[in-house]
């Protein structure tokens, strides 16, 4: 009898049915992966909302810490949650002197997104519990990681640069501060200040995008935070993800003055060639948080006439590029200038991106993680089959 059993077993076994794939386009095009609690974008861009509140909201009233303790924990904090929130955040703003060190070695030609990638690894390196993932330590790292980051992009920069350490200032919030310590110590207006720290607000989460859903595949084999965050600053880096603000504003001041935009735009057209700040992989209609940034550009140019005519060249843009191929514009066309106007350099604007959307990366980890399976999606092999090994001497006769 248990003879017969095992072999009954065995024969289901061997005649169980292959899985049933399920193929999608490529790119993962319009493809629903997994819940999410903490941000969603709408296509029409009409209620893109982060915690259940709107983004553009959020971008004209919440402060990076407001803002940053809704996409962690859930809602907005009240006044001792965030006196405490921003006690801790604040306490983070130091690098230990040995990472210091080690960003003085960076050469000055590197892409500035490496300082925030190789310093967040070596961080890690210095955390005995980068392994824990209960839950009080994974939100500790997750302020640890979101206070240190900008001082590796800006000691990064300046370290290789200028061999000048800029040191943060704990009366400072964390915006204003990130944005004095990027000029190299020039402090800012509150209006510059605020118009920078809504930029970050909007830039904190944004569905699944591609480095966001690069650090829940890495959480997903639950490897660490640093690393899961290191592998979103990767997938940013890539020009077809955060580079686009720096190419914005390049094309800007290429195009000089609003009379030159629709001959600039036509002819970029007859090359095939892209539209900087124009497109999106979501929105088709309309990016709400253009509406936000587009406040800030206004308020800059009631006092700066070289915020006047950037505004009124996004306006001739917009205006060409939806009456020729129906094209909105994207928040980088925005920020491309908002980030000129505040005298940043432009090879910054992309690690500004991620000084913003690291906020998001490390809530998405925590909620992978804290509902985890890890993300192995099936390959369609489409290559030779068939071939036996050859030897060497054999392999490449003629």
């Amino acid at each position: 009898m248990c003879g017969q059993k095992t072999e009954a077993k065995k024969e289901t076994k061997e005649t169980k049915a292959e899985p049933q794939y399920i193929r999608i386009p490529k790119g993962c095009v319009n493809v629903i992966v997994d819940t999410t609690k903490i941000s969603y974008v709408d296509p029409k861009g009409q209620i893109t909302i982060i915690r259940g509140y709107r983004i553009d909201d959020l971008g004209k009233h919440a402060s990076f810490e407001e803002a940053a303790y809704l996409v962690l924990f859930g809602r907005l904090p009240c006044e001792d949650e965030l006196k405490e929130f921003s006690k801790k955040l604040n306490s983070e703003r130091w690098l230990p002197v040995k990472v210091i060190d080690a960003l003085k070695q960076i050469p000055p030609f590197a892409h500035p997104m490496f300082y925030g990638s190789y310093g967040l690894l070596l961080l890690g390196m210095y955390d005995p519990d980068e392994g824990d993932l209960s839950i009080d330590k994974l939100y500790d790292r997750a302020i640890r990681i979101i206070a240190k980051l900008p001082l590796l992009f800006i000691n990064g920069w300046h370290l290789s640069r200028y061999g000048r350490l800029i040191e943060p200032d704990r009366s400072l919030n964390h915006a204003k501060d990130v944005l004095r310590m990027i000029r190299g110590g020039n402090m800012p207006t509150d209006t510059e200040a605020r118009a920078f720290e809504s930029s970050l607000v909007l830039y904190m989460d944004h569905g699944f995008n591609a480095s966001t859903f690069t650090t829940r595949v890495i959480a997903s084999t639950l490897s660490d935070m640093y690393s899961a965050i290191a592998g979103a600053i990767g997938a940013l880096k890539g020009p077809l993800h955060g580079g686009a603000n720096q190419k914005a504003i390049e094309m800007l001041l290429e195009i000089g003055s609003p009379e030159n935009v629709r001959w600039y735009v036509e002819e970029k057209l007859k090359r095939h060639e892209k539209i900087m700040g124009f497109g999106h992989r979501v929105y088709k209609l309309h990016d709400p948080r253009t509406d936000v940034l587009r406040e800030w550009l206004e308020k800059l140019a009631e006092t700066s006439g070289e915020a006047k005519k950037f505004l009124d060249m996004i306006n001739e843009l917009e205006k060409t590029m939806w009456e020729l191929k129906r094209i909105p514009s994207n928040i980088d066309l925005y920020t491309g200038a908002l980030y000129y106007l505040l005298k940043i350099p432009k090879e910054f604007y992309t690690p500004i991106f991620a000084i913003g959307r690291v906020v998001g990366w490390t809530a998405h980890y925590i909620e992978q993680v804290s509902n985890n399976k890890i993300i192995r999606p099936k390959e369609d092999y489409d290559g030779p089959r068939g071939l036996t090994y050859k030897p060497l001497e054999e392999r490449c006769k003629r």
